[in-house]
């Protein structure tokens, strides 16, 4: 779950950055953008971080693995959900 809302954040922090670069608010007819052009690029840079900050945490959990015995000697691992 928290892996979707990383990518989601990442791709918000895309458009929100691409709004504070000069030549596509133009092409998207927006002559002026409040707050400043540093402050989107910024808060789109931070959206980013943070989504990517989520993504890895998604991906570095795995399960916990669990030995297989055979006798006493350890054959093998299985995961554990």
């Amino acid at each position: 779950m928290s892996k979707v809302v990383g990518i989601s954040l990442v791709i918000l922090g895309m458009g929100v950055t691409a709004i504070g670069i000069k030549p596509i608010q133009s092409a998207l007819a927006l002559v002026s953008v409040p707050g400043g052009n540093t402050l989107w690029m910024g808060a789109g840079i931070v959206l980013i971080l943070l989504g990517g900050f989520l993504i890895r945490k998604a991906s570095s959990s795995q399960s916990p693995e669990v030995p297989i015995y055979e006798g006493q000697n350890i054959v093998g691992y299985r995961k554990v959900n």
